[in-house]
């Protein structure tokens, strides 16, 4: 099971049944077989992983499943899903977890434009693509249409002058050291 696609910012682009908007995350099941998904969890907080509990449904292999990011809590499973959180538009980490809270997938997103969503590409899995509206695809396959993102870095030293040299770190939001 994987995190296959995000928007944070929805903008009248996919509507729910309430005739609202939100901010939607497209999960995948990449395996050969069907998933429970009652064991799995998704939230905007990493350091609480359990936030929001998946219905106890089944994901069929190859399938996927568009859950509202709208914090209404809605988990019927023959109706809509929707989060007990909202996705913050200025940039969050998305994780998915599974039931002893260990992380599945995550994503973390910098803030996006108007109805801009963030998916896996599709002929790399690993790679993430960042689509315009045209090409935001909720409950479909993804293209490899949108450009490849990777989330802003971090440095380890702030911006200014400094009266002696400094080392510098740039790392990823993971804390990977990419220097």
């Amino acid at each position: 099971l994987q995190i296959s696609e995000v928007t944070s910012n929805n903008n009248n682009g996919l509507r729910d049944a309430d005739g609202d908007s939100p901010d939607w995350i497209e999960l995948y099941n990449a395996t050969n077989t069907a998933l429970q998904l009652g064991n799995y969890y998704l939230s905007d907080r990493p350091n609480q992983p359990l936030r929001w509990a998946l219905p106890d449904a089944e994901l069929a292999s190859g399938t996927r499943v568009t859950i509202f990011a709208s914090g209404k809590d809605r988990r019927e499973i023959e109706g809509e899903w929707h989060t007990n959180f909202r996705i913050n538009a200025d940039g969050e980490t998305i994780v998915l977890t599974d039931a002893s809270a260990g992380i599945i997938d995550r994503i973390t997103l910098d803030p996006l434009r108007n109805n801009q969503s963030i998916g896996r590409s599709t002929t790399s899995p690993s790679g993430w693509r960042r689509y315009e509206p045209e090409n935001a695809s909720p409950g479909k396959p993804n293209t490899d249409e949108g450009e490849p993102y990777v989330a802003a870095p971090q440095l380890t030293v702030s911006p200014g002058i400094y009266p002696s040299a400094q080392f510098l770190s740039v790392r990823d939001r993971k804390s990977t050291r990419l220097n």
